[in-house]
C-alpha cells in the first residue's frame, strides 16, 4: 500500500480514541489528501522502555510490508523529535467485539456450534446456510418466559460466517504468505466495515493491531529484509509440546 503520510503536520487529529501509558490512538484526516479516507493513528512517546519501542518498530515494519485487503493498510511510519507514529486505515464501525457483547454471546443460547462453521472458500456460504437454518430452528423450537426488556440480539449467523472466514482469509495470508503470526488475535483486534453497496451485501472484518505480531519462522520471505534493516526480531516461539 502507499504511505501518503510523510510528516506529523500533514496530519490533522480530530479527535482521541483510547490511550494507555504507552499509547495514544486519534482518528485523522490527512491534510495533504483530503478526499482520502479518515486514518487510526497511534502515537507513542520515545520515553517508552527499549523493549516497548522495539516492539513499536516491528510492529511498523511488519505493517508496512503487509498488503492484503483484510489486513488495514499502512499509510504512514515516521516519528519527530517526541514520538514515533504508525497511521492505518480508520475502521468506523468499531470492533468485533462492540456487538459480541452488545448481544452476550457468552450465554451458550446464543452461540453458534463451531463444528458448524467450516469456513474456507468452498464451505463458507453452505456452512452460513447451516448456522443459520440451526438458528432459525433454535428460535421456533425454544420458549422463554414474557419479560419486558429486549433482550440484545447477536448479529445474524450469516454475518458471523462472514466475518469469520475474513479472518480466516487473513490468517492464512499472514501464516503462509508472509510467515507473520499475529499473537494476539481476539475480538477487539478484528475491526468491521460496513456491508458493500451490492449484492450479496457482504459484511466485512479486517485483523488489526500487530503490536504482538512475530516471524514464524527464519524462512520467512520477511526475515532477509528486516535483518538487512537492522531490526533483529526475537525467535519465534517454541512449538507445542507432543
Amino acid at each position: 500500500p502507499a504511505l501518503t503520510v510523510h510528516h506529523p503536520s500533514q496530519l490533522s487529529f480530530q479527535r482521541s480514541l483510547t490511550e494507555t501509558p504507552s499509547s495514544h490512538l486519534f482518528v485523522a484526516s490527512d491534510t495533504a489528501h483530503p478526499g482520502l479516507p479518515l486514518l487510526a493513528v497511534k502515537r507513542q512517546p520515545k520515553t517508552l522502555p527499549r523493549a516497548l519501542l522495539l516492539a513499536a518498530a516491528r510492529e511498523r515494519a511488519i505493517l508496512t510490508a503487509l498488503c492484503h485487503p483484510r489486513i488495514p493498510a499502512c499509510r504512514a511510519a515516521f516519528h519527530d523529535p517526541s514520538f514515533v507514529y504508525i497511521a492505518t486505515d480508520f475502521h468506523p464501525l468499531g470492533t468485533l467485539a462492540d456487538p459480541l457483547n452488545r448481544a452476550k454471546l457468552t450465554d451458550p443460547a446464543h452461540v453458534i456450534p463451531a463444528a458448524r462453521i467450516q469456513l474456507s472458500k468452498e464451505t463458507g456460504a453452505a456452512a452460513a446456510a447451516a448456522a443459520e437454518s440451526e438458528a432459525a430452528a433454535a428460535a421456533t423450537t425454544t420458549t422463554t418466559e414474557p419479560t419486558t426488556t429486549a433482550t440484545p440480539t447477536p448479529p445474524p449467523a450469516t454475518r458471523l460466517a462472514s466475518y469469520l472466514a475474513d479472518i480466516i482469509d487473513a490468517l492464512a495470508y499472514l501464516h503462509h504468505s508472509v510467515g507473520v503470526v499475529h499473537a494476539d488475535l481476539h475480538p477487539g483486534n478484528v475491526f468491521l466495515d460496513p456491508p458493500s453497496l451490492s449484492p450479496p451485501f457482504t459484511y466485512r472484518a479486517v485483523v488489526a493491531d500487530f503490536g504482538s505480531a512475530l516471524l514464524h519462522s527464519h524462512t520467512s520471505p520477511l526475515h532477509a529484509q528486516f535483518t538487512a534493516s537492522g531490526l533483529h526480531l526475537p525467535p519465534p516461539p517454541p512449538p507445542p509440546p507432543p
